[in-house]
């Protein structure tokens, strides 16, 4: 134990925020301790309170965001799908080199 501010915050949080799925929580729970300037922060789940849906005015811009995001995601792959069913395919000798290359430049920008 050392003084100084509560390494977890006293309003809920998600589970996700320790590594924790929503499915393995469960009172009594002990996480996994992590390190701390000055110790180790050891935590037991003595509560748990289900998360409030946050109003859609304050979310929407998030939430349109997200299904644009799926939406070109989905759109991508079906297009991606055709093509490879109407085409056939030969990865050349060195491709994936030239590839891994290009990834490396434009990642490094």
């Amino acid at each position: 134990v050392v003084d100084g501010p509560a390494p977890f915050p006293y309003e809920w949080f998600s589970p996700g925020q320790l590594g924790i799925r929503f499915e393995d929580v469960a009172v009594g729970l002990i996480p996994e301790p992590y390190g701390v300037p000055g110790g180790w922060v050891v935590a037991r789940v003595t509560e748990i309170e289900e998360p409030q849906p946050v109003p859609l005015e304050e979310c929407r811009t998030e939430v349109l965001t997200r299904m644009k995001s799926e939406f070109i995601s989905d759109y991508l792959a079906r297009v991606m799908a055709r093509l490879e069913e109407a085409t056939e395919i030969t990865i050349l000798p060195g491709a994936e080199d030239r590839i891994r290359a290009m990834l490396e430049e434009a990642v490094g920008r």
